[in-house]
């Protein structure tokens, strides 16, 4: 059997179809707990309905006190092996649970993780997709992951949304039970890192299922200066929890993962079409003088190379490249795509990203397209603060 826990809050629009979705499932030995927290809408009469509709449905009704207690209802009574999350306004492919059932059974993880799809005003994006294989949590690849959670690395990207994943029971309901119950942001990242403080084994499937609905109205899209105090609220907690468990982990990367976090809220809130503060720089600046520059990488850390070389009269920017060039729209600066900057006069091409094996891969397709290897440089980016 298999939990599959609902939080709703005032989402009647979308939760029929959420529900629905559910009850589709391929995999149908599903135990389906409807908590209605406290809703103000006709969410506790849908929920009512469908459970009048199909017996594997449970539903609680419950005063409103937030995610994280109505979560922590559904666990408390959920009855089954294996445990799953909903949220009341999002929906997911017909095969999700058949699939991640089987990994999970086979490969006897503590939790399978999948990838997701991202949905804006009916378009439909892939947000996240990761390669397919399984941990064993030793210390070194929990430091990984913690990392990863942090912003500071790549090479274990196991996300902290508890929403794409199927868990143990006993593994989820000792993780979540350290979710402080009054958090309203990034509840999920703290139960992750209880999570892999609990597991011995993840696995890991590069299918993607879950349609995560992006409400401007919800919390964590809501721009608000509150933001920033929330953030160090969760650092504050993070750190506590990282620093007393990860003997790799140093306090240095863990501020680094704060400043960059208070600084993408900053843009946030403020909009802004172009960065005004700084963060990474290129520290060889002269080796760029009366050289025609193409900037490789159109990223965090090549929009703070582009404020930074753009200062510079001695420093020509020939173009700015990014393989992702046609998601970028930016109104400052053109991005293009690899073929078209093939095409112009360089004499350096300069890879802006922090990670010597991100960088390496570019290196390698640089190459292979014909781009002289003497001309390819990449350096470690310094921090400013």
């Amino acid at each position: 059997m298999l939990s599959v826990i609902v939080p709703i809050y005032n989402v009647e629009e979308f939760l029929p179809k959420c529900i629905e979705s559910i009850l589709d499932q391929s995999y149908t030995q599903l135990e389906v707990i409807l908590v209605d927290d406290g809703s103000t809408d006709n969410c506790p009469q849908i929920c009512d309905n469908f459970s009048k509709r199909d017996n594997r449905i449970q539903v609680i009704h419950k005063t409103n006190e937030g995610l994280v207690k109505a979560r922590k209802a559904g666990l408390d009574i959920a009855k089954s092996d294996f445990t799953t999350f909903v949220d009341g306004d999002d929906w997911i492919e017909p095969n999700m649970y058949s699939h991640l059932m089987r990994i999970v059974k086979k490969t006897n993880a503590d939790f399978v993780d999948s990838g997701h799809f991202s949905d804006i005003n009916g378009n439909k994006k892939i947000e996240r997709i990761i390669e397919e294989r399984i941990f064993e949590l030793d210390s070194l690849i929990r430091h990984k992951v913690f990392l990863s959670l942090l912003g500071l690395d790549h090479t274990v990207n196991i996300n902290q949304n508890i929403w794409c994943k199927v868990f143990k029971s006993k593994v989820i309901k000792d993780s979540y039970s350290n979710v402080p119950n009054t958090m309203q942001y990034g509840e999920d990242l703290i139960n992750i890192l209880h999570c892999i403080l609990k597991s011995k084994k993840v696995a890991q499937v590069n299918d993607v299922f879950y349609h995560y609905r992006y409400r401007k109205d919800s919390i964590s899209h809501l721009k608000s200066n509150s933001l920033i105090r929330k953030e160090l609220i969760l650092w504050n907690y993070c750190n506590n929890i990282i620093l007393e468990n990860d003997r790799l982990m140093s306090q240095k990367d863990i501020d680094k993962s704060l400043v960059q976090k208070v600084y993408s809220i900053f843009e946030f809130c403020l909009s802004t079409k172009f960065d005004v503060i700084q963060y990474y720089s290129f520290p060889f600046i002269e080796k760029l003088f009366w050289k025609k520059i193409v900037i490789y990488g159109a990223g965090r850390v090549g929009k703070d190379y582009i404020t930074q070389i753009s200062k510079y009269e001695k420093c020509e920017i020939v173009c700015w490249v990014d393989r992702n060039y046609k998601n970028m729209h930016l109104e400052y600066r053109n991005v293009i795509g690899i073929e078209e900057f093939l095409k112009k006069l360089y004499d350096i091409v300069l890879i802006a990203v922090e990670k010597k094996e991100i960088a390496n891969s570019i290196r390698y397709q640089l190459i292979e397209k014909g781009v002289p290897k003497q001309k390819i440089f990449w350096c470690e980016p310094n921090t400013i603060f």
